[in-house]
């Protein structure tokens, strides 16, 4: 009996499990792998869904005569033939949130990391060193950010990085002056 759902990726969590309770759910973390299995998995299939490895190219989207949706955990669709999709009547469906967050606090949990000496702290200390005044590091407060491109990402660590202290300064071609007429086109924070 053919599978309602395919995640040919590793996915986790409570969502996932209540798919696989409510449907005919194939859950392979390794299939992406094999575009060829997929292929022969997939008749009779309604829904596919992906992440960032799975190919979903022309000839994944025709073994799935029966596709009618494919979703893509994440932001974008460079993994997906679009217009493959569109011309079978697929639905595509995205989470652009969904690691927004993530991203957002690693980067600034890298700045303060490197702001901090962390990384050489941290060997220095395993090697049996205690040189604690050669890795005091440096405050990030009242530093000045740059951020370029102010899409979720950028806007999230921009928030995060505001409520340390920190000057923002960010740049997106895609957003309109917050300044009056003749100001500076760069939003800042």
């Amino acid at each position: 009996m053919p599978s309602d759902l395919i995640i040919p990726e590793n996915f986790s969590g409570h969502w996932i499990d209540q798919l696989k309770r409510e449907f005919r759910a194939l859950h392979d973390p390794e299939l992406w792998r094999s575009p060829e299995r997929l292929k022969r998995l997939l008749p009779g299939c309604r829904a596919l869904l992906v992440r960032n490895q799975t190919r979903v190219s022309a000839d994944i989207i025709d073994a799935g005569r029966q596709l009618l949706v494919i979703g893509r955990a994440g932001a974008g669709f460079d993994n997906i033939d679009v217009s493959a999709a569109t011309a079978a009547g697929i639905v595509i469906a995205s989470t652009p949130d969904q690691n927004s967050i993530s991203v957002a606090e690693l980067a600034l949990g890298m700045m303060l990391g490197l702001a901090r000496k962390l990384p050489e702290a941290s060997l220095h200390t395993r090697r049996g060193g205690w040189e604690r005044q050669r890795f005091v590091g440096t405050e990030l407060y009242q530093k000045t950010l740059g951020i370029v491109g102010l899409g979720r990402i950028g806007f999230m660590l921009a928030l995060r990085a505001r409520a340390l202290g920190m000057k923002i300064l960010a740049h997106d071609v895609f957003l309109s002056p917050v300044r009056g007429e003749g100001q500076p086109k760069r939003p800042v924070m």
